[in-house]
């Protein structure tokens, strides 16, 4: 019990001054006006997607969220590999720069690129070809509106919403209107 207690003195001792790090110093700037760039320099903690200039943080997903993706990423695998596919099913966190400009990067839960030009480092630069989003009360809003308008004006050919309160699959094929 010394041990521990002297370990926890010196750990106090040392720590004593604990810092507490924000999101406002980083963010300077009015919605719409943001770039990756300002994006980047914010703590690697902290979860966002940019579209348009604006930044949308992002909670972490719930378990029910994380199965139903990862379900949904392990079907497309297997069948694309099995199919022997050159397309590449990919699961979040990726990002995705959808317009090949500084003021989108969108992190879809999954999605399939099979134009493998379009993996460039650590992202996709350009739309992918299929991406599926799960809903969630945090995110459905973003996830029904706003980027059905961007994906389908990236180039996306097909976007799947899954609804896991409802039970519901919605799906968009772009590529066939």
């Amino acid at each position: 019990l010394l041990a521990l207690e002297q370990v926890l003195l010196n750990y106090n001792e040392t720590f004593s001054s604990t810092v507490h790090e924000t999101v406002a110093p980083y963010l300077t700037k009015r919605q719409g006006e943001y770039t990756i760039e300002d994006c980047d320099k914010l703590p690697e903690d902290v979860r966002t997607e940019l579209i348009d200039g604006v930044i949308y943080y992002m909670s972490a997903p719930t378990i029910a969220h994380q199965a139903i993706a990862g379900y949904v990423h392990a079907k497309l695998f297997s069948h694309i590999t099995s199919k022997g596919g050159r397309c590449l099913p990919v699961i979040s966190p990726v990002d995705v720069e959808l317009d090949r400009d500084d003021k989108t990067r969108v992190q879809p839960d999954v999605l399939i690129v099979c134009d493998r030009n379009k993996i460039i480092n650590r992202c996709v630069y350009g739309a992918p070809d299929f991406i599926l989003e799960v809903l969630s009360r945090s995110t459905k809003k973003k996830d029904m509106f706003l980027k059905l308008k961007k994906y389908e004006a990236a180039g996306v050919r097909e976007y799947w919403m899954i609804d896991p309160n409802k039970k519901k699959l919605l799906v968009y094929n772009f590529a066939q209107e």
